[in-house]
This record gives C-alpha cells, structure tokens and sequence, in this order.
C-alpha cells in the first residue's frame, strides 16, 4: 500500500483510497503562515469517525487551525456501523496510519484523541435518552424498514440494542470532553444519523453550541448548520430572514431553466443521483401509458424510500410513519368517483434491500387496490416530472416532490408537518390528521381545477433557489470526490486571496 502511494504521489496521480494521516503535517505547514498572532478566536471540539469523514475533516481542521482556532479533533477507528456491510478494502492500513500519526503528532493549536482512548463515565439519562431516540432510527435505517419489531429474541431487539450501545459508550467517552472541555462549539458531520446523531442529541441537552455539515448532490457545495442537525435544516429562521420573498423576473426565468427543467432529465453532475430512469413525454402520452380518465382529477401520492422517511418524522405526528400515511390517504381516496390516484414510489427504492417498499405497504393495508388507483413503481418507464404535468393535486409525506410540484403550480396537501419546505406559504398544511383529510376533500370537491397563484408558486421558486442553490454554501471539497479536490485546493490555497474571495464566508460559517 505505502508503495502505491508513493508512486501516486510520484506520477502526481491521485490514489483511489489515500489516507488523511500522511497529508496532516504538510496541511498544517500550508496554513501556519495564516495563524493570526493574537490569542486563539475559538477552542473548538471536532468529532469524526469512519475513514472518509475523517480523512476530509482532518484537512477541515488544518484550514481552521489556520483561521486562528485550537482544536482536539477526536476520531474513532469504527469502519461501519451498519450490519452486513465489509469494511472497506483498505481499512486496515487506514487505521494503522492513524495509530502511528497519533503517536509521533504534536502540535500546538491541533491536538489529535482516539475515541478508544478515552476511558468511558458513568452513563447518566441524558445519555441513555439520547443513545435510545437515536438507536431507534438508526435500527430501522440499518434494517431498512420503519416499524421495528421489538419483541424478546427478534433480529430488531438485537440490532435496537446494538445499536443503542454503540451511541451511549461514544457519549460515555465524550462526555468528560463535552462537559469539562470548554469549548466554544462542536463541529461534526451530519448531526442526524449513528453517532453523529447521539452525540448532537446530548450536546442539545446540555447547551453545547454545535455546527454540523454534510454535502449535497451537487459538487462545489457543502451545508452548514449552526442550529439544528445539518440533515433537519432549520429553514424558518433562514426563510424569515430573505424575505419580502418578492421574486424578480430575471430570477425566475432562471430559476424555472435551473431547477424545472434541467432537474426533470437526468443530471450530468456524477455526484448527484439519477433517479429518473424515462425521458420527459407529452401529457396525453401520460394519461394513456397510466390509463387517466380525463374527467377526473388526478392526485399524486408521492411516497418516500420508506425506512429513510424516519429520519423526517415530524414532532407533531398525524401519522405513525410513512406507512401509516400512504395506507390511509390511498384508503381514503380510493374508490371516489372525482379522482384518479397516482402512487408513485421513490425511484431510488431499488437501491436498498427493504423489506418495506412503497408496493409490499400498500398491498399490506390494500390487498386489492380499488379501480381509481393505479400505482407506480420505482422501476416503472415513467418520469415523475411527467406524471407531474397531469396531476392536479399532490399528497406527500416528507418527499421533495412536494416543493417541485408548488414550483409547477400544483396545490401540495403535507402529511407530515414539519419538513423543510413547510410553512412557506406554498403547501398545504394541516394542523390535525382530520385536517389532512379535509384539505384534500376540499380541493377534489372544488368547482374550478385547483392551482396555486402566481404569488404562491414565485415563493415555491424561490424557496427552492434558496435551498437549493444559496443555502448551499460554496466550498470546493466534496466527500464524493475529497482527494481529487483537496490537491486542487489544498487548505492553505483556501485561506489564500482566491480562496477567502470564493469561500471566505464559507470558512466563517464552520
């Protein structure tokens, strides 16, 4: 392995699995001559585990030692923490990289911890609340299926306690850290799943500021969150603060170019996925492929990837889960004569082993399906956006799909009421599960189609224009592609004139 790095680094190649360790040293000298003389801005705690957040968060706390922080940058050896998947091919040499770097390393602003290190503290039920509530979705993330079955002796009881004990012996190492540390902040990936999400529950509990991040599909972009879990962007505070919410027109003609129509093909940047697996069709060819009467309304049900819609479950709970939602909203407009029902299943549902996928849920609650539903599946020769063209209402749980179909016009009825997009003055949103039920039954029983207004489909544009491409910040790593993009911009380069000028603010915001 060292032996194919070296003729890597020879050949000025980069390698398929390079190892953060051998790059520290020379990280850190790039930014030396950055580090103000005055006191240190901020003592900061970051936390990362598993090769490839480490690796890319290592490079994050050289910039920052750089822009004047001190850091103890704790890193745990785990591989993985999902059962059933191998470890990656060069882990080994990994961790014992690392193992060596933290023995030689020694530097006056970056101190490196190893999780194993630390001894663990007593757990107190701050910890056991949080390595529980997190243990739960993350278990069914594991297995793949929202409903758990936690009966002595089941697979899910077992992996619910693995999963639970892993979370609180990380809290339990932590927490002398978090506690007695007196740091300005913590900063980790994500904040929402594993133990990412446990230590960003416990650190809540007691007050700790915390900033988390995570990249979105798009390379030249990362999110920063100094509020909630990066995963669970806090949009309120961020939405208030651009408003009048006044859309100019030069902005929506790119807007609609940017996000209507190129999102609805598939998309040319490899770090995004392609869900979308059929060309955009005239709408005629729609209603004739789904057999659509052209005398009913149509509404469209967009489901989530089941067991991924946990990590979006709303703290005011009209439904169970997902499943719930799908089986009562396709149960309560099956059947009707002023409505055609489309249920479309999340393209991506085939990517994962679940037992639980949109059809197995709707066959569970509908063993007959009843002759006004016609359901979708994820490998189906149908566009969503498509479909989206003939639809004349929506139905979603925590889907996107919602936002993309305000940005169309479409009148969106929300079952779970505390998603991102929610509130912006573009969705329906109801306050009670009777309430859900009566937004739709009122949109089918209105004598004209129901569209949104102009006003109302200019704040789902530009809602999506902030989400999707101001929110972001710029920043020129991705984790998709950290070792192609760190030698092009290496710490140093980013606190450099080009660098500040580009993600100066960027850097500031972590």
């Amino acid at each position: 392995m060292n032996a194919y790095l070296g003729v890597c680094d020879a050949a000025g190649r980069t390698p398929r699995n390079d190892l953060g360790w051998r790059h520290l040293d020379a990280w850190l000298a790039g930014t030396a001559p950055f580090v103000p003389d005055a006191p240190p801005r901020r003592r900061l705690l970051i936390f990362a585990m598993q090769p490839h957040w480490v690796d890319m968060s290592l490079a994050l706390a050289a910039l920052l030692v750089g822009h004047g922080d001190t850091i103890d940058f704790v890193w745990s050896q785990a591989a993985t923490h999902l059962p059933d998947v191998p470890p990656p091919l060069l882990y080994g040499h990994w961790l014992a990289s690392g193992r060596r770097t933290q023995q030689a390393f020694s530097h006056p602003r970056l101190r490196l911890i190893a999780l194993e290190a630390l001894t663990p503290g007593a757990a107190n039920d701050t910890m056991h609340a949080a390595a529980m509530a997190q243990a739960h979705a993350d278990a069914s993330y594991a297995l793949r299926k929202e409903r758990l079955d936690l009966r002595p002796g089941t697979p899910d009881l077992f992996e619910l306690e693995r999963r639970r004990a892993a979370d609180l012996d990380v809290l339990r190492r932590l927490a002398p850290l978090l506690d007695g540390g007196d740091y300005d902040r913590l900063l980790m990936p994500s904040g929402g799943i594993l133990e990412f999400g446990a230590i960003h529950r416990y650190a809540a509990a007691r007050g700790l500021a915390t900033t988390t991040y995570e990249f979105p599909d798009a390379h030249g972009r990362i999110m920063v969150s100094a509020a909630g879990a990066v995963t669970s962007l806090p949009t309120t505070p961020l939405w208030d603060a651009a408003a009048p919410h006044i859309l100019p027109d030069a902005d929506r003609a790119r807007i609609v170019a940017q996000l209507v129509e190129a999102r609805q093909s598939r998309p040319n940047d490899p770090a995004a996925p392609s869900f979308q697996r059929a060309a955009m069709v005239a709408p005629q060819a729609v209603r004739e492929a789904l057999d659509l009467p052209s005398d009913r309304r149509t509404v469209l049900v967009c489901c989530n990837v089941p067991y991924d819609a946990i990590f979006y479950a709303a703290r005011r709970k009209f439904f169970a889960g997902m499943w719930d939602w799908l089986a009562e909203t396709v149960r309560f407009l099956g059947g009707r004569d002023d409505c055609t029902v489309v249920v479309r299943a999340h393209p991506a549902e085939p990517r994962f082993d679940t037992p639980e996928t949109a059809e197995a849920l709707l066959r569970e609650a509908l063993p007959v399906l009843p002759e006004n539903v016609r359901f979708v599946g994820p490998l189906s020769p149908v566009n969503t956006f498509a479909i989206m063209q003939v639809a004349d209402i929506g139905a979603v749980y925590a889907s996107t799909t919602g936002l993309e179909m305000a940005m169309r016009g479409i009148p969106v009825v929300c079952g779970n009421p505390d998603q991102h997009y929610n509130g912006k003055g573009f969705t329906t949103d109801p306050d009670d599960r009777p309430g859900y039920f009566a937004a739709l039954d009122a949109l089918l029983v209105a004598t004209a189609r129901p569209r949104l207004a102009a006003e109302q489909v200019d704040r789902a544009l530009l809602y999506a224009d902030l989400y999707f491409n101001k929110w972001p910040r710029p920043f020129p790593w991705h984790l998709s592609t950290f070792w192609r993009d760190v030698r092009a911009w290496p710490p140093a380069r980013i606190l450099g004139p080009d660098g500040t000028e580009r993600y100066g603010t960027t850097v500031d915001a972590f």
